[in-house]
C-alpha cells in the first residue's frame, strides 16, 4: 500500500527549476535511497516532502492526505521525520534533555508549565529507553556541542525517532563520519522496525545498497530512473550519469 505519492511536482527557484514533474512513490515499511549528482534535486525534494519547502504545482499525498500545504509541525504529528545533511540539534543542551524535550513535543502528556519535565513519569521513562536502546546513556549528561560527531549524527537520529515516525527522511546519514562510523552507524539504521518507512539521500552507494530495496535516480531535477536497485543499476543511463562502468571504478 502507497503510503507517500508525489504527483507531477516541480519548484523553481527564479529562473532555476530545482525540480520538475516530479513523480514518486513509497510504500509503507518500503526502503527507498535516492541518488544522483550534486545539484540533481534531491535536497530540494526532501524539503518539499517535509514541508521545509511549498512546490509551485503538484501534490505531496501522504497516507492518501494532500500535504503541500500543511506546515512543517503537522507533518510532524501526521508521522513524518526528518534528518538533515548537517546536524541540526540545541548545542548547549545535553544529551538527555534533547530527547526528553523532542518526546514532550509530541504532545500525548498533559503538563502544567510549572512542573519539570522530569517530574512526567512518562517522558522519563521513554527518555530514559530511548537512551539505553541506542547506547547513549554514558553520554546522557554531556552537552551535544562537546560530542565527537558521529555521536551527534546518532543523537540526531534518536531525536527523530523519538515521536514513533511512520516515515523517516535521513539526509546523508554517514555523510562526515569515518568508515568505523559509517559502517556503524549503518548497523543501527538497519535494525529500525520493518514497519518504519525509509528514504535516503546517499552519496556513498555501498551503505545505500545495504540499507535501500528500491533506489530513485535524480538528474537535473528530474527523475531518471526508479525501481528495484538491481533494474536501476543496470540502466544504461544512469551508469552513464551517475554510477559510472567498472572500468571507470
Amino acid at each position: 500500500m502507497s503510503l507517500l505519492q508525489i504527483e507531477s511536482a516541480s519548484i523553481s527557484f527564479g529562473g532555476v527549476q530545482a525540480l520538475s514533474d516530479i513523480w514518486f512513490s513509497v510504500n509503507e515499511g518500503e526502503r527507498r535511497a535516492i541518488v544522483g549528482p550534486n545539484g540533481a534535486g534531491k535536497s530540494t525534494l526532501f524539503n518539499v516532502i517535509g514541508g521545509q519547502l511549498r512546490p509551485s504545482s503538484g501534490k505531496i499525498l501522504f497516507r492518501d492526505r494532500n500535504i503541500a500545504t500543511l506546515p512543517v509541525y503537522a507533518r510532524a504529528q501526521a508521522g513524518l521525520a526528518r534528518t538533515w545533511q548537517i546536524t541540526n540539534l540545541f548545542d548547549p543542551l545535553s544529551v538527555y534533555e534533547c530527547i526528553q524535550i523532542a518526546i514532550a513535543s509530541k504532545g500525548t502528556h498533559r503538563r502544567v508549565f510549572w512542573r519539570s519535565l522530569d517530574s512526567y513519569t512518562g517522558i522519563r521513562a521513554a527518555t530514559e529507553a530511548l537512551l539505553t536502546e541506542w547506547e547513549l546513556w554514558e553520554i546522557r549528561d554531556k552537552p551535544v556541542q562537546d560530542l565527537a560527531y558521529g555521536q551527534q549524527r546518532l543523537l540526531e537520529i534518536v531525536v527523530a525517532l523519538s515521536g514513533n515516525p511512520v516515515l523517516l527522511l535521513m539526509d546523508e546519514p554517514t555523510a562526515g563520519l569515518s568508515p568505523t562510523e559509517a559502517e556503524r552507524l549503518t548497523d543501527l539504521i538497519r535494525q529500525l522496525p520493518n514497519t518504519m518507512t525509509l528514504i535516503i539521500i546517499e552519496h556513498d552507494m555501498a551503505v545505500a545498497y545495504a540499507l535501500a530495496q528500491t533506489m530513485t535516480v535524480l538528474s537535473l531535477g528530474r527523475v531518471l530512473a526508479q525501481g528495484p536497485i538491481d533494474e536501476v543499476r543496470a540502466n544504461p543511463e544512469v551508469v552513464e550519469v551517475y554510477l559510472g562502468s567498472d572500468s571507470d571504478n
